[in-house]
């Protein structure tokens, strides 16, 4: 939990789920304990929104490219809109 908190602290996105029952390899058998299964699935939706988070970004960053065709300026808006700052060398 301590981890969690340093990264909402540095301002990070962070879901943070204590299932205190479960063991820390609990995906590991989903397959055979209910509560590591649900666990599983939770975990696995949280992944999934964060991803098509990512995707639409990069969709965007892709689709607003400049009248001209300009790759150097997709280029920019693709790290932008990946959280990141200018890229290096420009």
């Amino acid at each position: 939990e301590a981890y969690g908190a340093r990264l909402r602290d540095a301002g990070v996105a962070t879901t943070q789920r204590r299932h205190s029952r479960l063991i820390h390899g609990f995906i590991n058998i989903a397959p055979v304990n209910r509560a590591s299964h649900d666990a599983s699935c939770e975990t696995a939706g949280v992944l999934r929104g964060a991803l098509a988070r990512l995707v639409r970004g990069l969709l965007t960053a892709f689709v607003a490219t400049d009248q001209s065709g300009d790759e150097k300026g997709v280029a920019h808006r693709l790290s932008l809109a990946e959280g990141g700052g200018p890229l290096r060398g420009e």
